[in-house]
């Protein structure tokens, strides 16, 4: 995946192309590779780093207090 969103940091003006010399943008090439991938049998898993954003705050503390419950529920047994 690296290898073809390198050209993303590209500098000039030189427009990202496809095998066919097709214009894309790397949101289309992440796009096509996932389809490939997922078309092989291969389940792609993406990472992105860094602090979630605000709106994503509410859905990590519900997530953190269901793994607490579910601990201390196997922790009793």
């Amino acid at each position: 995946m690296k290898s073809k969103l390198i050209v993303v940091g590209r500098n000039g003006t030189e427009m990202l192309t496809n095998e066919s010399g097709e214009v894309t943008s790397h949101l289309q090439g992440m796009f096509a590779r996932t389809i490939r991938l997922l078309e092989a049998g291969l389940m792609p898993v993406y990472v992105f780093d860094g602090k979630p954003p605000h709106l994503e705050k509410q859905k990590l503390v519900k997530r953190l207090a269901i793994r607490n419950r579910l601990r201390n529920s196997v922790n009793e047994q």
